[in-house]
């Protein structure tokens, strides 16, 4: 078969859909994947069609796929929750729909999909007030009236969802739905004729408006003059780490943001403020950056690490080093657009000053309104030493010598984990396979309850001028979670200071974590400090930052 054009391929798929073929259907999707891979409507169009041809198992991934390319998409929140209530994984569906809500509190579909699967649970308070709120703002809307009524039956009160299937096939004489609740209503019911309109009217008005309530919490802040904001980075798990938290900050006062990691869509937004991360990663970021500032849009430009000096062979080298002539052209034409660099540490400050006119510090934060960063786990019999790829590349090993070879032997209790490092872990051949595990990477929204599962999380970092320029992440994810560390005496760890120790050599590093995990109590000691320092670190605090340099451009 000849290769065809993306256009062609959709128009194809689109045609198959039409005509019910929804093996052609899937075939076109696939191979338009192939062509743009991070194009998430994709994915989910993939999702859709698996669904309709009845493997709702295998669309899952689909829809999780387009969640992760825009995780500020209230509609690839409901997809997803729609596919779980489907597979009956009622909680994951409520997880989600609750997500979906966050986002956009006006989505009428999400807040029937949340009522219903919180009955489906046995939470029949909950679903019913839901449903009412959104009976009551629109006493026409036949969909709603006859999910209430779903809602009442499900919880076995037959006669209110008598009254209230009839009030929907009132509104819409045509309305199949209600008309076969009511079919079923009947054949259960005897007895209509004892129905008190009164104390049902007296039943819907006193159930509090969740939909107001919530929109209330929303509200923008008097003090902030940003409204409307564009996120625009590479689909990196890095960018999520970085924007996530400030987004969600956003989002809760009112703010509308929009991630995205395609030019075609910055194209239409004409905002005022357009926030870049890591734009150099490709030519189509670099010329958003042009155009947005052509547009007349103020830029601004997150660059999270020194990639003047990214070593040989660290993650996306080829795409983020300037020491590729490609991507230094890149580098400098966004250096010179932006209105303001922002950096996350005191030493990228320095680096890029030479560099730009204008580069302000702005930390990292944690959303602590998320609960994975609180979610208790249980006690385990072993004590466990954590090593995090995201922080610690291979080349940083020799820091510490043999000193973990040496703790695995003297302490059977030990083990050793590596997430999401298959090169870090076969790096460390010397210590035996059954005294190490390996974490392969997960969804980064249950990254901080992995954190957990470590008694003690170490950070080795060679003494290089890349790792000197590194921001307190590490660190301050550990005080978010409250675990105790062991970390190279890098200049933003040594500012951090809480919460740990710090080691050099290979002794040093020994006798560090043995102290640690022969010691509970300082363990604990540790984590309470580290977590009050990342206390000061919030979302919240932080997107104060944020929206005081928006303000001052």
């Amino acid at each position: 078969m000849d290769d065809l054009s993306l256009e062609q391929l959709l128009q194809n798929a689109n045609q198959a859909v039409m005509h019910g073929n929804w093996t052609a259907a899937l075939d076109y999707l696939q191979q338009a994947r192939e062509i743009q891979p991070y194009n998430a409507d994709l994915f989910t169009a993939i999702a859709g069609v698996l669904i309709q041809m009845g493997k709702m198992e295998e669309a899952i991934p689909y829809f999780q796929e387009a969640l992760r390319l825009q995780p500020y998409s209230a509609q690839a929140y409901q997809n997803l929750s729609n596919a779980y209530a489907l597979l009956e994984r009622y909680d994951e569906a409520e997880e989600s729909y609750r997500r979906a809500l966050e986002l956009d509190d006006d989505d009428r579909f999400s807040w029937m999909g949340l009522a219903r699967v919180c009955i489906l649970q046995g939470k029949y308070e909950e679903g019913i007030q839901i449903m009412a709120a959104l009976v009551q703002s629109d006493p026409q809307d036949a969909l709603a009236m006859t999910l209430l009524a779903e809602c009442y039956e499900l919880a076995g009160d037959l006669i209110s969802a008598r009254w209230l299937y009839e009030q929907a096939i009132q509104i819409d004489a045509n309305f199949e739905i209600a008309k076969m609740g009511l079919e079923r209503i009947q054949l259960q019911e005897p007895s209509p004729a004892e129905i008190d309109k009164q104390a049902l009217a007296q039943k819907l008005s006193a159930l509090k408006s969740k939909l107001q309530a919530h929109k209330s919490q929303l509200t923008p802040s008097k003090t902030t003059a940003v409204d409307r904001l564009l996120f625009c980075a590479p689909p990196l798990a890095s960018s999520e780490v970085r924007l996530g938290p400030l987004a969600q900050e956003l989002i809760r006062r009112g703010v509308q943001v929009k991630i995205t990691t395609h030019f075609d869509e910055l194209s239409k937004e004409g905002l005022r403020y357009a926030l870049f991360s890591r734009p150099h990663y490709s030519d189509e970021l670099t010329q958003a950056v042009l155009q947005s500032k052509a547009k007349g849009a103020k830029v601004i430009v997150d660059l999270d690490e020194d990639f003047f000096s990214l070593p040989t062979g660290y993650y996306h080298y080829d795409s983020l080093s300037a020491q590729q002539p490609e991507v230094a052209s890149r580098l400098k034409q966004v250096l010179q657009a932006a209105d303001v660099i922002t950096v996350p540490s005191d030493d990228l400050l320095e680096v890029y000053r030479k560099e730009a006119k204008q580069v302000h510090l702005l930390p990292y934060g944690w959303d602590d309104t998320n609960p994975m960063w609180k979610k208790p786990v249980p006690p385990e019999p072993v004590l466990k030493i954590g090593i995090l790829a995201n922080h610690t590349q291979p080349a940083d090993l020799p820091v510490l010598g043999d000193s973990l070879q040496h703790i695995c032997q003297e302490n059977p209790q030990v083990l050793l984990g590596i997430v999401a490092g298959l090169e870090v872990y076969e790096q460390l051949s010397g210590i035996d396979e059954e005294r190490k595990f390996f974490v392969p990477p997960g969804k980064i929204e249950d990254y901080p309850f992995l954190l957990a599962d470590f008694t003690l999380l170490i950070f080795p970092l060679q003494n290089i001028p890349y790792n000197h320029s590194k921001s307190d992440l590490a660190l301050l994810e550990c005080g978010a979670r409250k675990v105790s560390w062991v970390a190279s005496p890098i200049p933003a760890y040594q500012a951090w200071e809480k919460g740990g120790k710090f080691a050099s050599t290979p002794e040093e590093w020994k006798q560090a974590i043995q102290a640690l995990l022969a010691s509970p109590a300082q363990r604990y000691q540790f984590a309470e400090e580290g977590h009050q320092k990342a206390l000061q670190r919030t979302a919240a605090i932080v997107a104060d930052r944020w929206l005081e340099l928006l303000n001052s451009l």
